[in-house]
């Protein structure tokens, strides 16, 4: 099925089975994906900032581009799942099985293991005025 446009806002589809559905440019703002079946969905490019996805399955799910912002994938099953540049910045992914991060943005991220990845967050700003002074 496709359900490619449709507005699910703050819809519970806790436990659903959505297994290889195509819910690109879904609007699936505030919606409880808790335990829900993902597996072979394709979510590209979808916003899925501070959605629950707690203990749902995603193996082999298209995540590409996908904004996972404060998304909630503790326990998530993510085996073959695609997260190339993925923003997973304050997400929290502990305890999450099968991750396969590369090309993925973490900052501030949970990682499986509960300790914290800031490998994408934007480097501090250095001053320049001691190489400029030494000009002089």
């Amino acid at each position: 099925a496709n359900l490619s446009g449709v507005k699910a806002v703050k819809a519970n589809f806790d436990n659903a089975n959505l297994t290889g559905l195509d819910l690109r440019s879904t609007n699936l703002s505030g919606v409880d994906l808790n335990g829900a079946n993902l597996s072979k969905a394709n979510l590209e490019g979808l916003n899925l900032a501070d959605v629950d996805l707690g203990n749902s399955n995603l193996e082999n799910a298209n995540l590409i581009s996908a904004n996972l912002t404060g998304a909630d994938l503790t326990n998530a099953k993510l085996t073959g799942a695609d997260l190339k540049n993925a923003n997973l910045t304050d997400a929290d992914l502990e305890g999450a099985a099968g991750l396969e991060l590369a090309g993925a943005k973490t900052c501030r991220t949970t990682m499986p293991d509960g300790k914290k990845s800031n490998s994408s967050c934007p480097k501090k700003a250095t001053s320049s005025f001691g190489s400029l002074f030494s000009i002089f």
